[in-house]
């Protein structure tokens, strides 16, 4: 996938499984293809999120709190679980957007804490 263009992760084939994913900020709601992560569902629907380490769970900058869907998305790696011991407002559903891919059907809701650099699109 380009850097540049993450909206092919729309592009659900007729009759494939998919996830919705909403993002209660912007009241944006993506279908998007099984394996695709949470910030890569957000950059598709062209919402400004931060992720200032290239997704290589170095920084917690794409911090977000999955309200619901948890269920549907992998586990966080040990290296996710020590960046966010760095984040801020860590709570229960805290994930790196980066690293959290959505790999089972059904709607995941996300939320971004109060005073991250998560800015509201436009």
């Amino acid at each position: 996938m380009s850097d540049h263009d993450h909206h092919d992760v729309l592009d659900v084939p007729e009759g494939a499984p998919f996830a919705t994913v909403h993002f209660l900020r912007d009241d944006k709601t993506a279908k998007v293809r099984l394996g695709t992560s949470v910030l890569h569902a957000g950059l598709a629907l062209d919402l400004v999120m931060e992720n200032a380490c290239g997704e290589v769970c170095a920084c917690s900058t794409c911090h977000v709190w999955v309200q619901k869907g948890t269920n549907l998305l992998s586990s966080p790696s040990d290296d996710e679980e020590d960046t966010l011991d760095k984040a801020l407002l860590v709570k229960a559903g805290s994930r790196l957007s980066c690293q959290a891919k959505i790999l089972k059907a059904g709607h995941v809701e996300v939320a971004f804490p109060p005073g991250t650099h998560q800015f509201k699109s436009h």
